[in-house]
């Protein structure tokens, strides 16, 4: 852990890697400058294809609401006509 300390890595991904890489320095350095990116341009895609449904239901059902307002308001101006 120290040696990757000294080389400019913050502790908590330093620990991470040296956890996955069953405490070989050389093997959590390479991943800590080449593959941690990779992994987190991985998780960064899925979480964008979890929230990708979420959104289009927002999207939606704000829709279907304005067009509710815009039904009322339509009506509140004929019945005021």
């Amino acid at each position: 852990l120290s040696s990757l300390l000294c080389q400019g890595f913050e502790e908590g991904p330093a620990r991470k890697a040296l956890r996955k890489h069953n405490n070989n320095t050389q093997a959590a350095m390479d991943w800590l400058i080449n593959g941690q990116a990779e992994e987190e341009e991985k998780r960064r895609l899925v979480s964008d294809g979890v929230r990708a449904p979420t959104t289009v239901k927002r999207v939606q059902k704000l829709k279907a609401m304005r067009r509710a307002q815009a039904e009322k308001l339509k009506e509140k101006k004929e019945s005021e006509s």
